[in-house]
């Protein structure tokens, strides 16, 4: 293989690696939101039963 090659190579190779390490990291940014999303979910369905049983819904 050339020089030129070996270049070329490198150059896709350091493009391939970066889309994966920014395709992982969009993911990662995505699964925490939607995660914490979830958590602030479920805690809000936890609390409103609390809220109706204290009678402070009705007030």
């Amino acid at each position: 293989m050339t020089i030129a090659g070996k270049i070329n190579a490198l150059v896709i190779s350091i493009a391939v690696a970066a889309g994966c390490i920014l395709t992982a990291t969009m993911l990662q940014r995505e699964y925490t939101s939607r995660w914490d999303a979830l958590l602030t979910q479920s805690d809000n369905l936890v609390q409103k039963p609390a809220a109706a049983a204290s009678g402070d819904v009705f007030q």
